[in-house]
């Protein structure tokens, strides 16, 4: 792996005269456009070696290059356009960045890595302990004990306080036949930032409604599943799920065509049981469908890497 880092460097000396000249104007510092490029070959490494070695000490230094980034003028402003494969949301009120991206570790294992970014130049590195985690749904953590996910939407909304807090939307690959979509609460707390709040309404497995810090929609592998938020319903929406035996896998959830809904109401989203009320499968109304997590190149997959003709590891959320 040194050998390949030190390739890569030698790589970045000569390649990077002719990228920076294809790059936009608004993004012409010359540091962030050489640690862009680095970031990109080394999320390469990340997505696309075969080697579980390699690509966990990519992953290590892309975490060193990104803190650099981060250091220099301008960072908070610069688009990163160029690194296929890293999530970056910002919310409305640009009060900070979320990077995040997804490092596959065996079959059954995925690790997420992340920072969040603030104007001021200081950042908060997201250390994935997910798999540690026995009631997921019920925890408040830190930066530094995370639900890791790969986040693709983020909604601010006024808490019954009056702050202003955050629901994040993720994608977790949890194991080989089962996928999650994750809704997290992100509020700061004396200036840092904290995961989970209490004010989530879901429906537990006895049908009895509790109020929960995260969301955690757990589906088959092999069906598709939506959850994000409809600007025009003013709520999240997300496929209502049932319990179904999957040939070759065993029981898991799948949708059963109908929506079920979380909207705000003092601070706290509530359960909307049933989103369209008409139609037993879509409604009069269209639900929110999901754009790919890293953009809508539909030569790439969700995570950023080029779609390969044979059946991969990593299915679409």
């Amino acid at each position: 792996m040194t050998k390949i880092l030190c390739f890569l460097s030698i790589c970045l000396c000569f390649q990077y005269s002719s990228y920076a000249q294809e790059i936009s104007e608004e993004n012409q510092d010359e540091q962030l456009v050489a640690y862009e490029w680095e970031m990109r070959e080394l999320l390469n490494i990340v997505l696309n070696d075969k080697d579980r070695k390699n690509r966990e000490e990519a992953s290590t230094k892309l975490e060193t290059t990104l803190e650099k980034a981060f250091q220099e003028d301008g960072a908070f402003e610069y688009k990163f356009k160029q690194v296929q494969g890293l999530s970056i949301i910002t919310p409305s009120d640009q009060a900070f960045r979320i990077f995040t991206w997804q490092l596959y570790m065996t079959k059954d294992t995925y690790q997420y890595c992340g920072y969040i970014q603030m104007p001021d130049k200081k950042f908060y590195r997201l250390d994935d302990k997910s798999a540690d985690m026995y009631s997921p749904q019920f925890s408040r953590l830190k930066p530094s004990k995370w639900y890791g996910a790969l986040y693709y939407n983020i909604k601010p909304f006024k808490a019954a306080d009056g702050s202003t807090k955050y629901l994040l939307f993720g994608y977790d690959v949890y194991d080989f036949f089962t996928r999650r979509k994750v809704l997290d609460v992100l509020h700061f707390y004396k200036g840092a930032p904290r995961f989970g709040d209490k004010v989530i309404e879901m429906k537990d497995g006895r049908g009895m409604i509790k109020t929960v810090s995260r969301f955690i929609l757990q589906y088959s592998a092999s069906v598709s599943a939506t959850m994000n938020y409809a600007d025009d319903k003013d709520m999240v929406i997300y496929d209502h799920l049932i319990y179904q035996m999957i040939p070759g896998q065993g029981p898991s959830n799948v949708p059963d065509g109908s929506y079920t809904g979380l909207e705000l109401k003092k601070g706290k989203w509530m359960l909307v049981e049933k989103v369209y009320k008409h139609d037993p499968y879509f409604g009069n109304d269209n639900p929110p469908l999901e754009h790919a997590i890293l953009g809508k190149n539909k030569s790439r997959d969700i995570i950023g890497r080029t779609k390969k003709k044979h059946k991969v590891k990593n299915v679409s959320p």
